[in-house]
């Protein structure tokens, strides 16, 4: 069975240089970008915002598509091997306060992006993170050199 959810790189930029919100979740205790399962008939984009807001309390604005990651897994009460598919999205941070918004959350927080891949859990989502950080600093690049 297929499994289709998109996340986020939820990033921002303060006096100490960008950072990146990362979740922990309550059931594995592992660190991740925030993401989750498309609902029926709903895009990615929408998805990745919505799962956003649920999982962390702010919102943010789509820059990009960041990265398409595959994986298979086993949910305990399952009895079939399922094969994910995340689609991410680089998302600028807009407003409010970053907080534990569902149960299966234990903690949110800010990361400098460049310690990102050291906490977060997944290898495929290190990936995306530094292909994120890529995209950021070509754009602080180009952005720094016009005018």
């Amino acid at each position: 069975m297929h499994v289709f959810a998109a996340g986020c790189v939820l990033f921002r930029k303060s006096k100490r240089g960008l950072a990146i919100a990362v979740i922990k979740k309550r059931k594995t205790g592992h660190w991740s970008l925030p993401k989750g399962k498309l609902n029926q008939y709903e895009a990615t984009k929408e998805a990745a915002l919505r799962e956003l807001g649920e999982e962390t309390g702010v919102s943010g604005e789509i820059i990009r598509r960041i990265g398409l990651i595959h994986y298979r897994y086993k949910e305990p009460q399952e009895r079939r091997l399922l094969y994910k598919h995340v689609v991410f999205y680089l998302t600028a941070f807009k407003k409010g306060v970053l907080r534990p918004g569902l149960p299966e959350v234990t903690q949110v927080r800010w990361v400098p992006i460049g310690e990102a891949p050291r906490i977060l859990s997944y290898e495929l989502e290190k990936e995306i993170v530094i292909q994120a950080q890529g995209v950021l600093s070509c754009r602080a690049f180009s952005q720094s050199t016009k005018g």
